[in-house]
C-alpha cells in the first residue's frame, strides 16, 4: 500500500493551490535514502536506481521529487544495523555517501585513488567516464555454469555463454548547503565493499 512520500516528513513548506514548492536538500536526501533501500530489498535495478538517483538531485520542486518515488511502496527508515548487509562476502550489492568540501571533480579522482587498485585488479573495466562520474562493469563466468555445462552435456554448453555482470559507480554533487556529496553504489565483491567502506569512515576533508 502506498502510504506517505519520504520527502514529506522533511519540510516545513506550506504548499498553495497552484504554487510549485521548492524542495529543499534535505527532501531530496530522505528521497535518496527511501530509494537505497528500494534498492537493497529487490525493488529496482541499479540501472533504475541511478536514473532516480539523479532525478532526485536534479528535482527543484516537491512534486517532482513526488515523481521520483513513483510506483514505490514508502519504506520505515532503517536501523544501524541494515548498514551492514554490505560487508558480507560475495557478490553483493551496496549503497554509500560520503560528504567532502574538494569540488565534483576532484571528489571523484580522491575516491577512486584509494578503490581503483581492487577494482582493477578485480577485472573491473571503465565503462562511462564523465569530470564527476565514473562507471566500470565487470564480467565473469559463475561457478554454476560449469557445473550445468557437466551435469547437462551436451546442451549444459550454453551455460557457458552466461556472464555475470557487476557495476560500481562513483558520482558526485554540490549540495545545497556547499558539501559535495560522493555516491558509490553498484555490486562488488567483499574486497571492494571493504575498501569503500574504509574510505567511507574517514572524517569528511
Amino acid at each position: 500500500m502506498l502510504t506517505t512520500p519520504a520527502w514529506q516528513g522533511h519540510t516545513r513548506c506550506v504548499e498553495e493551490p497552484g504554487l510549485a514548492v521548492r524542495a529543499s536538500d534535505a527532501d531530496r536526501e530522505a528521497v535518496v535514502e527511501a530509494l537505497r533501500d528500494h534498492y537493497f530489498a529487490g525493488r529496482i535495478d541499479v540501472e533504475e536506481f541511478t536514473e532516480r538517483v539523479e532525478l532526485a538531485y536534479a528535482a527543484r520542486t516537491l512534486d517532482e521529487l513526488g515523481q521520483v518515488e513513483r510506483e514505490l511502496p514508502a519504506v520505515a527508515r532503517p536501523e544501524p544495523a541494515r548498514r551492514k548487509p554490505w560487508l558480507a562476502p560475495g557478490n553483493m550489492s551496496f549503497a554509500v555517501r560520503i560528504h567532502t568540501r574538494r569540488a565534483p571533480e576532484a571528489a571523484v579522482d580522491d575516491v577512486l585513488a584509494d578503490v581503483f587498485t581492487r577494482l582493477a585488479g578485480l577485472g573491473y573495466q571503465p565503462l562511462d567516464e564523465e569530470p564527476a562520474k565514473r562507471v566500470f562493469v565487470r564480467f565473469r563466468r559463475p561457478t554454476w555454469t560449469i557445473v550445468v555445462a557437466v551435469l547437462l552435456f551436451p546442451f549444459g554448453l550454453l551455460a557457458l555463454l552466461y556472464r555475470e555482470r557487476s557495476e560500481v559507480v562513483v558520482a558526485a554533487a554540490t549540495t545545497e548547503h556547499g558539501l559535495t556529496a560522493v555516491d558509490m553504489y553498484g555490486t562488488a565483491p567483499l574486497a571492494i565493499r571493504r575498501a569503500i567502506r574504509d574510505r567511507a569512515m574517514l572524517p569528511p576533508d
